[in-house]
Order: C-alpha cells, then structure tokens, then sequence
C-alpha cells in the first residue's frame, strides 16, 4: 500500500517569502533536538488533517533503554476516541532531530481535512522520550501562510507554544476530491485568474475557450499536490485571453491516488477602455507573456550519506527550488519535501536524515519563475550503507556539513549523525557611495569567511533587479571579502553571495533587499563654484594683458631699461612678476576653498543618507531574522509609528537580543538589550542606545507601516501576532541648502512570519 505524507509539525529551511509554497507534503526533520520524557507528562497534539483519510502517524522519538510500550489514541473534534494502539518501541538510540516512530491504524479513518483532531501519546517508561518544536518556530520554516491553522499547539507539561514532531498518512481510496468555491478575477483585457478550493491535495489543470470554439487551451499538470482548503488557502492559475469575450473553462483536478474530479464555469474577459474625449486609438498590443519555463540544468547529487542527500542544480533564470526526495520516480509520497522560495540561478537543498541506508532514491528537482512557469528534472541515487557502530562509550562521527557542521550525538548506537539543515548564515554588510557625475551610485559588498574557511572556489555575488534579472555578478577569489558594483541606477535590488565549493555555489547568506536611492552627483553649489572660476581667470587675464599693454607703452622702460652688460631682471621686474604670480596663487586658493568647501558640503549631504541606507540593510537583515526571545516572548515585542521593537540574534551567539528601532527629534535610533542573568531577562536599564542616522522627517504618520495576511494593512493600536509584513518610509534631509531630501522604502517580510504577501 502507498503511503503518502500530508502533514508535518516539523519543518526545515527559513525562505524569502515572496510566494506561497505550493504542495502539502514538507519535510518533516526540522532543525531541532529538543525532547521531553514522556514519562513526566501526557503528550497531546492538536491538528487538522488536511485530507479525506488517515491511515497513520509518525512521531519522533528516542529510546536508549530495553523496550517499552507506547499507548496512542486519536479524538475528533468532540472528544470521541476514533482508535486506541499500544505499540511497542524498541531501542531508539539518539539522532539529530530523533527517530522515527510509525503507528500503523490497520484501517482507514474518514476525516474532515478542515476539522481540528487531537492524539494523544502516554507511557510510564522513563527512558522513552518525544520531539518537538516551538510553534514559532514551526511558522518559520518553508510551510505555506495557513500553517498556524494546521498546527495547533501541543499539551506537553508544563511547555507552551510547542508543537510535536510528526506526521500523517493517508493509504490508498477512491473517492475523488471535491472542488468548490471557483472565481475569476480579471487581472488585464488579457489575463483571467481562476481560483477555487478543494477539499484534499490535488494537482490540477485548467481548459479554457471562447464560449462556442472548439479549440482549448491547457495549463498542464505540476507533478505536485496542493492543498486549497476553504478559508486557509486556493488553487489557482492565470489563463491568457483576448478583450471583451466570453469564455468557458474547465479545472481537472486529481488526488494521489489518481480520483478525478471536474468543475466548470465561464468568465467575460475586461473590454480596452477607449477615452470619449480623444479619437478612437489602436489599442497598445501588450508584451507577450512569460510562458518559457526556466531550463534546468546539472543537476546532481553533491553528497550522500546513510540518511540525508544534498542536490544542486541550475536555472537559466531566477528561480525559486523545490526538491522531492522519495521511492517513486514522478515526486509522489515524497519521504522529504524542502523548498527555498529565493529567486536566483543556484540551487541547493538537502533532506534531513529522514532517508534510509543503501536505499535507490528519486530526487525530483522543481523551479519556478516569477511569472509562475515551472520546470522539473529527475535524477536519482543510492544512499551510503549506514556506518558501523562506535565502541562503547564513543559517539559516531557526525559528518561534516557544509559549512557549519550539525552537534555530534552522543551515547551509544551506531549510526552516523544526520545533517542538521539551516540556513547559512553569515556577516554580510552593503553600502551604497556616490558615483562619479552621470555613472549613478557603487553598490559595495563586503562579507566575512565561513567558519570552516574560503571555499576552494572563492566567491560569488549575483545583483537581481527588482524584476528578477541578473544585473551584475563577479566573482572573487578565496581571501577576498569584497564587490563593488558602479553605475547602478536608482531602484530595488537584492544580493545573494555564494561560496563556490566544488562547482557548488551556496549561500552563505539570505538575499539581501537594498534600495538604491536617486544617485547623487556631485553637483555641489554649482553657481558658487562657476562663477568663482570665472572671477579667477577672468582677474589673470586682466593683469596679464595690463602688464604687457604698459610695457609696450613704454611706461616701464625707465624701470626695465638693462645695461648692455648686466644680467639677470631689474628690481620693478621682480616685483612685476611676483605680483602676476601672487595673483595666481590666491585665486587659485580662492578656487579651491571653494571647491573644497563644496566638496565637504557634499559629503555632509550625503552623510545622513549613507547612513539611513545603512541603517534600513541593518533593520532588513534583523527584521527578517526574527524569533522568539530566549525567555520564549513572541518575535515582536512592539509595533508603532514610529518604533518597533522584536528579537533577533543580531550577534549569532545563539542568544536573542531585543532590538528596538525608534524615531525621536528627526534621529532614528537603535536600542539593544541583551538578556542577562540566571534564568535570562530583559532588563530595560540595561539598554544601549546608539543614534543611527539623522535629518529623518518627523511626521504624524511616523516610518512604520504594518500588513497582515494578503497585504492587507493593519490600523493601530496594531495586534502583534496579526503582523506578516513592516512597511518602512521616510524621508531623510540633506545638510545642503540646495538638494531636495532623498526618500526611502522598503518592505520586509520577518521570515518567522510566513505569509502569501
């Protein structure tokens, strides 16, 4: 029988949100190894299934002792139990993330997937122990925006905010998915989108037609499994069409095992509005739309071990990645799904140790461009055969993870730790300088070197455009920690630098948004400096031509008449030209005073613009690095106009500072607090405050903005826990009397926030 996962509580990689991630099957050995006794404690897990059926469950767990019995149970939504198992666990011994543990139901369950289950594990056996996650946490990972609505928390202790490492599974049916709630939306004269919900994972297609004609049009079928349950989430797909027509469609929509199920309905497409005030114009004829997928290519397994693979591979644009890793060659009932939503040209995602040893593998790679046209490729490989058991007493040796290497487990037993996958994380700075007149700004990159050292490679930066295309790449040696970038015209950008292992290009950190104000030229009090000039030459020119005008009249000849036997320039001579080059001299002086006057005015101007830049790279990196304080507070502490307030390790030392950004008489300020003492607080008066930047427009509107889910905007007092994305906008002052302040956005999407924004 096939076994599918639909559900996990664990996730894996942290992803720039900039779409919704598009399957219900993730994997399901976060980057955790956090346990708790079971013994001490009923565990209990609150879900919704998210599917028609259920056939089991996989929980985490470690068992370094003799075998023990494990009682599960599974309650609907009143309470009721619907199957009680006691399963017997035998020796668990420790592993990165746990073991997994299957409880097979013997039977199918018919569930409602928008209904809220619980089960519930107990034992009295000490030694057996459960893994689990912080909510935050979970929120974090590569799960689409409606996992705080699939994942509720777990009764363990005296813990809160948890939820446990698991996973459900759905056997073989027959009955096939039901579709509802199908809507269009006009995008353009020319393009139509059809949502509509259903009621398991489906993969779907859509044909489309002018009402009447024969001849469809076809979306194709992804290879993947969504779920769009009313109220959480939609299906959906942008259709092309002509102006002012009449259309009828048709979505296949098809579950894992096959069961089709159909939907129709028609649309009118929007008529080219013509102005009553002008003569009739020829309607512009639009771009074609994108519809070439990205070419994927070298695609490879880069490492393997007894549980876990790393597989990279190339786009020809940018693109984000998405790798199924399972027994079936199509991607389906994937053992591991991971994905990274950051749209560049290199991909490279690795599984947990959720693979068994010397077993054939499938990995199924996934790309998509930013218009939504997708590509796959297959390749498979074989699994090491597991490593033999360390002597008594001895660990076995973790392998090495590129490029911080997961905790080595301890205790006995004899397989090899797993990869603990997280996102790399380094120190990588921007700063964005003047260009020389007309050559727009410098855009400089600088980073620091792994901890395991320079890639053997070295280095590679890769500049995107706001419209996701490459505008500038380098690379660099290894020992080299710096880029700069000229002649980058005003506009948003993102950076991604990646150490080149092998041919393997990998981030060594998340992309960074930078955005790149008006260049500024050195135009520095222009009039002053003309006419200084002009005074200059003018005032040499006028003492030259006088000098030799009175020489030729004669009226020096007295003073310069020589004997025919003495040598050398009469006293009036010298004085003469001395005076001639004094003049030379001071205005030379003259000029540059005043040049250098405005150079220095210019660097003033430019002073607090540099440093707001600096200041929004800084907040972008911290904002979207969010988490839970180490007391266990919510990732955002406050949310004003003109102040916010969260956690993030901005030190990478493993504990969470309180960071607070906060505007005060036109200076944007920086308040850091570290949490001291035994158990950890924040105390206030501990707080460092450093001024950032200066010249920042107070205003009643402040520089904070707030979004919740689907971008709508959130008023004040704002709710915290509603946030998905912060809107920061100001408008910074020059020194200089003659430039006009420069403006800022930006909008960042805490990771720790997934949403669809």
């Amino acid at each position: 029988m096939r076994n599918f996962l639909k559900i996990v509580a664990g996730l894996l990689f942290v992803v720039a949100p900039r779409f919704v991630f598009a399957a219900s099957y993730f994997e399901f050995a976060p980057d955790i190894s956090n346990s708790f006794p079971l013994a001490a404690a009923t565990a209990t897990q609150t879900f919704r299934p998210i599917n028609d059926f259920l056939n089991g469950v996989d929980v985490w767990l470690k068992n370094e002792g003799a075998d023990v019995s494990l009682d599960f149970t599974l309650y609907d939504k009143n309470g009721s139990s619907l199957i009680e198992k006691t399963a017997a666990v035998s020796y668990l011994p420790e592993k990165w993330g746990g073991r997994r543990f299957h409880v097979e139901f013997g039977r199918q369950i018919a569930v409602n997937s928008l209904d809220f289950y619980e089960f519930k594990l107990q034992t009295s056996a000490e030694n057996l122990l459960v893994y689990y996650a912080s909510r935050v946490q979970l929120l974090q990972h590569a799960s689409p925006y409606f996992s705080q609505d699939i994942i509720g928390d777990a009764e363990l202790g005296e813990l809160e905010g948890v939820a446990l490492k698991y996973a459900l599974y759905e056997g073989a049916e027959n009955n096939p998915p039901s579709l509802s709630g199908a809507t269009t939306t006009i995008i353009s004269p020319t393009a139509v989108k059809v949502s509509f919900n259903g009621s398991e994972p489906i993969d779907y297609r859509i044909e489309w037609a002018l009402s009447g004609e024969t001849a469809k049009s076809s979306t194709s079928y992804s290879g993947f499994y969504q779920f769009c349950g009313t109220g959480l989430s939609y299906c959906e797909a942008a259709l092309s069409v002509a102006p002012n027509g009449r259309y009828d469609y048709e979505i296949f929509a098809k579950d894992e095992w096959e069961n089709e199920s159909r939907l129709a309905g028609s649309f009118e497409s929007a008529a080219v509005a013509v102005s009553e005030e002008s003569p009739p114009q020829p309607a512009p004829v639009p771009p074609p739309a994108d519809e070439k997928p990205p070419v994927i290519s070298e695609l490879r397994a880069v490492s393997v071990t007894d549980g876990s693979a790393k597989i990279a591979w190339r786009t020809d644009e940018a693109a984000d990645a998405e790798l199924a890793v399972g027994k079936n060659r199509s991607g389906s009932s994937p053992l591991a799904l991971v994905s990274d939503f950051t749209v560049e040209l290199e991909h490279v995602l690795q599984t947990g140790g959720v693979l068994a040893p010397a077993t054939r593998y499938f990995a199924v790679a996934k790309s998509k461009d930013a218009t939504g046209n997708f590509a796959t490729g297959t390749i498979e490989f074989i699994t090491a055969q597991a490593a033999e058991a360390a002597p008594a007493g001895e660990s076995a040796p973790a392998p090495l993870k590129t490029p911080v290497p997961p905790p080595a487990p301890s205790g006995a037993g004899g397989e090899a730790a797993e990869e603990a996958p997280s996102e790399n994380s380094y120190s990588v700075s921007f700063a964005i300088t003047a260009g020389d007149a007309g050559g727009g700004s410098v855009l400089v990159v600088e980073w620091q070197a792994p901890p395991d050292g320079d890639p053997n490679g070295g280095y590679r930066v890769d500049i995107f455009d706001e419209d996701n295309n490459l505008a500038r790449q380098e690379f660099l040696p290894a020992g080299v920690y710096r880029a700069a970038f000229d002649g980058l015209s005003a506009g948003n950008y993102y950076a991604i630098v990646y150490a080149n292992r092998d041919g393997v290009f990998e981030k060594i950190s998340a992309a960074a948004t930078i955005v790149i104000a008006e260049a500024v030229i050195k135009k520095s009090h222009p009039l002053r400096s003309y006419l200084a000039l002009a005074f200059g030459v003018l005032t040499v020119a006028v003492l030259i031509v006088l000098v030799i005008k009175l020489i030729r009249m004669g009226k020096f000849s007295v003073f310069f008449r020589k004997k025919e036997d003495e040598s050398g320039f009469s006293v009036i001579e010298i004085v003469v030209n001395l005076a001639i080059f004094v003049s030379i001299v001071a205005t030379i002086g003259f000029l540059s005073q005043y040049l250098a006057s405005g150079g220095l005015f210019l660097s003033r101007g430019l002073e607090s613009h540099r440093d707001f830049q600096q200041a929004l790279s800084d907040m972008s990196s911290e904002l979207r690095s969010i988490g839970q304080s180490s007391v266990g507070s919510y990732p955002i502490a406050s949310a004003g106009t003109s102040s916010v307030a969260f956690y993030s390790d901005i030190y990478q030392s493993g504990i969470f500072e309180r960071v607070r950004y906060f505007l005060e008489n036109g200076a944007l300020k920086k308040g850091v607090i570290k949490p001291t003492g035994n158990p950890l607080v924040y105390n206030p008066a501990g707080e460092e405050i450093l001024q950032i930047a200066s010249g920042v427009a107070q205003t009643a509107a402040g520089i904070f903005s707030y979004y919740g889910e689907n971008g709508a905007a959130l008023s004040f007092p704002v709710d915290v826990a509603a946030i998905r994305m912060i809107e920061v906008s100001a408008t910074v002052s020059s020194e200089e009397k003659n430039k006009a302040p420069a403006s800022f956005q930006m909008k960042i999407t805490p990771r720790n926030l997934r949403s669809d924004i």
